[in-house]
């Protein structure tokens, strides 16, 4: 991946940058909620009841009836099994200063919301950037390294192979023997801080680390 590739992905996929825009998205459905606060609201209410037991009353049926004698009691309900209402209403805020002052708050939350957003990603550019360039130096340090030690390793075998048929000294030996230990101990150093600075920069660019430790990621195609 080129260094304007992993910017992209990482303004994509950075943990950060994806919280700040999420607080946006935030301050944008505080904002409107806040507005729609000073909007006509319409209401409308209704229900329904049931009533179990339909309120009985006993009156003088006389009342209603002459040919009843007087004080002939009879049951009479008063009520519906069912019953309901319903009910509409519209109201309109016509000033309220604490409206005004949470639409403005509102909006100052939204630009410090959006400028925190700027500044994330711009650390997040400048993080990853580091992180791929130091990516670069430890693999072109790990490339020299490794030339250093196959030759060094190369060398050794010649040169013990020339003491043992008596054409060298062993101080030779011992002296080679020794810089191949030193550049291998390096060398092995390096491996390690090379796929630290990759599994870093992936890190930074919210990249899953998926690529497994291998002493030539280079080499392998196994890139950032």
């Amino acid at each position: 991946m080129t260094i304007e590739q992993c910017l992209e992905f990482a303004l994509g996929n950075n943990e950060s940058i994806q919280i700040s825009e999420l607080s946006i998205k935030d301050a944008e459905a505080e904002i409107r909620g806040i507005v729609a606060l000073g909007l006509p609201q319409a209401t409308l209410r209704g229900g329904v009841n049931y009533n179990y037991e339909v309120q009985t009353s006993l009156v003088d049926a006389s009342n209603f009836d002459q040919t009843l004698a007087p004080g002939t009691l009879t049951e009479i309900q008063f009520g519906l099994p069912y019953d309901g209402n319903l009910s509409m209403g519209v109201s309109q805020l016509i000033f309220d200063g604490a409206y005004f002052v949470g639409i403005q708050a509102s909006k100052t939350f939204m630009e410090l919301s959006r400028k925190e957003n700027e500044r994330t990603k711009i650390e997040v550019v400048a993080a990853v950037t580091k992180a791929y360039y130091n990516v670069l130096i430890n693999q072109a340090q790990l490339y020299l390294l490794s030339q250093n030690f196959s030759r060094l390793d190369t060398l050794l075998r010649e040169t013990t192979q020339m003491y043992q048929n008596g054409f060298a000294e062993q101080i030779d030996v011992d002296r080679i023997k020794v810089s191949y230990n030193n550049i291998k101990v390096n060398l092995e150093t390096q491996i390690q801080l090379s796929g630290i600075s990759q599994k870093l920069l992936k890190f930074q660019m919210g990249m899953p680390l998926r690529c497994p430790d291998s002493a030539y990621h280079f080499l392998d195609g196994c890139q950032p």
